[in-house]
């Protein structure tokens, strides 16, 4: 497609468009709506849904600083915290946009609709900047919504600001919105009201074009088909939104830079201008006549500009020239190539132009012939035939077949072409042994002649050779040596050159190359042999690493001797094979050495020579076994080790028998061999068969055996006399029965199943006494019969009866006690008056300050004497006077209240009285208690004073600022408090003129002597007494505070006073604002009265100060 042609209908229809719908003043321009946020806490950066199409902006961007943190609102965009006042992008919400080039920008106003969480920032500031300048503030706004998607409105206008208007293209406008706060969320809400830009986006200037002349000179005669000399114009442009578009007559071009032509082109504007932009014009006429016309400048917007041209087409003269340029020289044997540049001139019918070789002798034949290039424009590709006889007189020229026409002259210089060398075929003459020789043939050469070549194998480093004589038929040799690593490998001659006249290096792609054929040396790399045992024999030698299905003859000495060839020796596919040789016992150890291999299976049968491959011959000795170890063991017992002696080289292998079963052993590696029975009758071993890791024994090879007798084992028999007897004095015997076997020794022990110390008794008799035994003791017999291991018998347990003396405590006691009241008191027990002998007491003897002693007695044995010494206390009375009380008391109340008292309602007997006992006016009774000891009981007499409540409604009314004193309660000594607690604490008292607060309970308490009564609690409501607070507008936050209290009022606040609970002003601030910050970081932790005082109203109410 001609793109000047197609904006040249485009482009105006757009500008018309442009025109019918015009950019409007004070549009918004920008807009973002949070419905569309992208979730959460909202995308960043955050595409408006509005945009001017003539602005480009970064989006709305949240700082760095600003978190995310948590559950963000719904229909909301911004932070969760990250707060801070500093002006910075890091801690602001903010965005930038400037206006595409050819257009400027006004702004009228910036609105949004903010919300915050109940502890987020209270508002923010909003700041400017304009290329990168200084930012400048224009708004501070409050935020008051906490909830819903409306938000707090905010506007500003930005009309007045000289600086946001008419701002011009690429200059960056940026704007912040910092909110104020520390803590908690903030965001843009409203829809589509949450962020907007109001303002016009309007062309900068008219667009307009101007050239530097509004026609060009004639470009007079010029012949068809060719181009007159170019001539040039220049023009600008400014205030352009869209490329200029330059279209030029029928029969003229255009470029912008002299070089390249076309009909027509598009510039492109750099921020809607362009300076002195030189266009060059030709005239390249297609008719003969006169042409003439307009080459016209357009841009949308723009008034179309045109540049009158004029010429006068003349009829072309046929005729054609060569440029005048030498060629060469080139060798025959390939095609050769050039370009040939020719310039036509005049009318010709047909449009190939044709490049003609001349003779050898640089004439040229009268006829189209010799044809060796064909185009239809300048230059023509001329292609010299690789068969083009050698000569150095060679010229070209160029001519028209219609009407036929050649050139006026020809390329000017004589061109040489020189004869190459040639190569038909490659051939290898023999197949060769590896790191033999080989010729290889050459055909094809140039009879006679001299040669170079250059020769590479699979691909490696070329080689040269030097000197190749071609005989009378074109054939020639030469000789390399090859290793086997070469065979299937091509050898390809890459260039051929002679070398006995001045020539050229032909490179050959064809008929060119050999696959190389060459055998292996034949290889041994192992040879092993297999030993005889103990005579003459054939010993087999294995052979390895043999070439794989090769057939050889294979030569080799024994000790150095005769050499021996052994022919037919066939490998098999692992390349193993093998042969015999005769061995006699006098080469026995003697070394056979492999001392070469031909290969009798392929021509050329190539030889190795062999060294270090040698094996052993070996002529071994039959292995021997003589088994021993007679001996006698005790029935179903392990006997100790049997031994089989053996001779030879292991590993070996044996069987032996034991009468009854055999027993295969294999992979012995030791000698002698050892194994253990188990025995439950007497039998005896033999070995059967034995073989070592080269040969098999013979019978006379085995000798030996080895006779196990089992005898019966022992019984230990069964101790009689176990007894229990009492601790000290003691004595027993003990008898062993029904063993078999001889009793060795008796045994003790403390433990019952001998795990412990075991004591050793030297007796072998079938008694044992025992006397004056201290501990329970057991006892066993040991008995052995022979061979068989010691036994044991049962055993026997004398048990030692000792009985533990009980546990006593010194003993304290009240007034008067018998032993019976002694601890411990259980079955067994006996008090004594002294630690030995003494008197046994009796349960009813009187006890007094001293000592006692107790024993016990268990299965009538009677343990030692425990001390315990006695004390009895005597306890005296408290001292107790009347006593009066207010209102109520309890027991609690009653003095003394000391510890170890206790109150009772009757001087004997009656009931132990709690300490929340309420007390009458009545008889009480006092004890006291000293280390569980209570004394006798002292009267009390008490008395209880009444003082009722204050008298008064407990629901009142009051008119602002009204006091407690307005209230009407009447009492004696009337004191009031801010709470129950605190009124039945009496402390803190309220002031009588601390202001009244609506909703509030106050408790007033009478006061008569020393008595006070319980608190009335009153409950107070405002009426109106002076005009009324508008609630729904008037706002203390943050409550709780830290330090800044605001209050804000629809109405300008006159005043405001802190009071204290106990109604003491502890501060005021006189104003007339609608906005009132206090600062209350310097007063104590606590709740506080706030009244706010705006014309004749007034209210009052409570803050929590933190």
């Amino acid at each position: 497609m001609n793109t000047a042609l197609h904006k040249r209908f485009i482009v105006p229809f757009l500008f018309i468009i442009f025109l019918l719908y015009p950019v409007s003043d004070y549009a918004e321009i920008l807009g973002w709506d949070a419905n569309n946020n992208g979730g959460g806490f909202g995308v960043s950066p955050w595409t408006p849904s509005t945009r001017n199409a003539n602005l480009q902006t970064s989006g709305l961007v949240r700082g760095s600083g600003i978190s995310t943190s948590g559950s963000a609102a719904g229909g909301c965009w911004g932070g969760s915290g990250g707060w801070s006042t500093s002006q910075s992008d890091s801690n602001s919400f903010y965005f930038t946009f400037q206006a595409a080039a050819g257009y400027k920008v006004s702004l009228s106003s910036i609105s949004t609709a903010t919300r915050r969480s109940n502890s987020g920032p209270s508002g923010c500031i909003v700041y400017y900047s304009v290329g990168g300048g200084p930012f400048t503030s224009v708004a501070t706004w409050s935020t008051s919504s906490t909830s819903g998607t409306t938000g707090t409105p905010n506007s500003v206008s930005l009309s007045g600001i000289s600086a946001l208007q008419n701002i011009a293209a690429g200059v960056v406008v940026k704007f912040r919105i910092i909110p104020q706060g520390s803590t908690g969320n903030y965001y843009l809400t409203g829809g589509t009201n949450s962020l907007k830009i109001d303002g016009s986006v309007t062309a900068a200037v008219n667009p307009l074009i101007t050239p530097s002349t509004t026609s060009l000179a004639s470009f007079g005669d010029v012949m068809v088909g060719n181009s007159s000399s170019a001539t040039s114009f220049t023009f600008n442009g400014a205030g352009l939104t869209e490329d200029v578009s330059i279209l030029a007559p029928a029969g003229f071009e255009i470029s912008t830079d002299g070089i390249n032509w076309y009909p027509g082109t598009d510039i492109s504007p750099v921020g809607g201008t362009l300076n002195n932009v030189q266009i060059w014009v030709r005239f390249s006429p297609t008719t003969v006549g006169t042409a003439s016309g307009n080459i016209i400048l357009s841009s949308t917007g723009a008034t179309n500009k045109t540049v009158a041209v004029t010429g006068n087409g003349i009829p072309a003269v046929s005729s054609i020239v060569v440029d005048d340029e030498p060629y060469g020289p080139y060798c025959n044997g390939t095609d050769t190539t050039f370009d040939l540049d020719f310039t036509p001139a005049g009318s010709f019918n047909s449009t190939n132009f044709y490049a003609q070789l001349s003779n050898t002798d640089g004439t040229f034949p009268t006829t189209p012939t010799n044809i060796v290039g064909v185009s239809a424009t300048s230059p023509i590709t001329v292609i010299i035939p690789a068969d083009t006889p050698p000569g150095s007189n060679y010229r070209v020229r160029v001519y028209n077949d219609d009407p036929l026409t050649f050139s006026n002259n020809d390329n000017g210089h004589n061109i040489t072409i020189t004869g190459a060398a040639t190569l038909s075929g490659v051939t290898q003459s023999n197949i060769l042994c590896d790191g033999g020789a080989t010729t290889i043939n050459l055909s094809g050469l140039i009879p006679e002649s001299t040669s170079s070549i250059s020769y590479a194998i699979n691909n490696g480093t070329a080689q040269n050779i030097a000197g190749i004589i071609a005989d009378i038929s074109g054939n020639a040799s030469f000789t390399i040596s090859l290793p086997y690593s070469n065979n299937g490998h091509s050898l390809v001659i890459g260039t051929i050159e002679r070398t006995d006249i001045s020539s050229c290096p032909n490179a050959l792609t064809a008929n060119n190359s050999v696959v190389l054929a060459v055998n292996p040396s034949p290889t041994v790399t192992a040879v092993s042999t297999t030993p005889l045992c103990a005579t003459n024999g054939n010993a087999v030698i294995s052979l390895t690493g043999l070439i794989a299905n090769s057939t050889s003859e294979i030569t080799y000495t024994i000790a150095g001797g005769t050499a021996v060839t052994v022919s037919g020796i066939t490998a098999n596919a692992s390349g193993e094979a093998g042969f015999e040789v005769a061995v006699s016992t006098v080469e026995n150890g003697r070394t056979l050495d492999i001392t070469s291999i031909k290969r009798t299976d392929v021509t050329p049968d190539c030889e190795s020579v062999i060294s270090d491959i040698s094996t052993i011959l070996v002529i071994n000795s039959r292995p021997t076994a003589a088994i021993s170890g007679d001996q006698s063991v005790c029935q179903g017992s392990a006997s100790s080790e049997l031994n089989i002696a053996l001779t030879g080289t292991a590993p070996w292998n044996l069987t032996y028998t034991d009468g009854t079963s055999t027993f295969p052993i294999t992979n012995i590696q030791t000698s002698p061999y050892t194994f253990t029975v188990t025995a439950n009758e007497t039998k005896t071993y033999t070995v059967t068969a034995v073989e070592d890791a080269n040969c098999i024994a013979q019978s006379a090879d085995i000798s030996g055996s080895a006779t196990i007798t089992v005898i019966e084992a022992g019984n230990g028999g069964t101790i009689t006399g176990n007894s229990t007897v009492c601790f000290g004095t003691n004595n027993g015997t003990l008898t062993l029965e029904n063993h078999v076997g001889t009793i060795i020794k008796w045994q003790s022990s403390t433990v019952a199943d001998f795990s412990g110390t075991v004591t050793d008794i030297e007796n072998t008799a079938a008694t044992l006494n025992y006397t004056n035994l201290s501990e329970t003791a057991y006892y066993r017999a040991v008995v052995q019969n022979a061979p068989c291991t010691e036994i044991y018998s049962t055993i026997a347990t004398i048990t030692v009866n000792q009985t533990e003396a009980p546990t006593t405590a010194p003993q304290t006691f009240c007034n008067a006690a018998t032993v019976a009241d002694l601890q411990p008191n259980t079955a067994g027990i006996q008090w004594y008056d002294a630690p030995n002998g003494g008197t046994a007491l009796s349960l009813t003897q009187p006890l007094t300050n001293g000592d006692y002693y107790a024993t016990m007695t268990v299965d009538g044995c009677e343990s030692t004497r425990t001390l315990t010494s006695v004390t009895i206390n005597t306890v005296t009375p408290p001292t107790t006077t009347a006593q009066t009380f207010c209102n109520t008391a309890t027991v609690a109340d009653l003095q003394p209240n000391t510890v170890g008292i206790q109150w009772y309602d009757a001087p004997n007997g009656g009931t132990a009285l709690s300490l929340t006992q309420p007390l009458t006016n009545a008889d009480y009774y006092a004890t006291m208690t000293v280390d569980g000891c209570e004394s006798a009981r002292t009267l009390t007499s008490v008395t209880i004073n009444m003082v009722a409540a204050p008298n008064g409604s407990e629901n009142q009314n009051f008119t602002e600022g009204e006091t407690l004193a307005d209230l009407e309660v009447t009492g004696t000594n009337l004191e009031w408090y801010a709470t129950e607690t605190a009124a039945e604490a009496g402390t803190p008292v309220l002031d009588s003129n601390e202001p009244l607060v609506d909703g509030t309970t106050y408790y007033a308490v009478q006061t008569v002597g020393e008595c006070s009564s319980s608190p009335l609690a009153v409950t107070v409501s405002i009426v109106l007494g002076n005009p009324e607070f508008d609630l729904t507008t008037l706002k203390a936050y943050p409550n709780p505070v830290t330090d800044l209290l605001n209050v804000s009022y629809s109405e300008n606040i006159l005043a405001v006073e802190i009071f204290n609970l106990i109604g003491q002003k502890i501060m005021d601030k006189t104003v007339n604002n609608t906005l009132v910050t206090i600062n209350l970081s310097d007063i104590e932790t606590g709740t506080y009265l706030v009244r706010v005082s705006s014309g004749k109203a007034q209210k009052t109410f409570r803050i929590l100060k933190k």
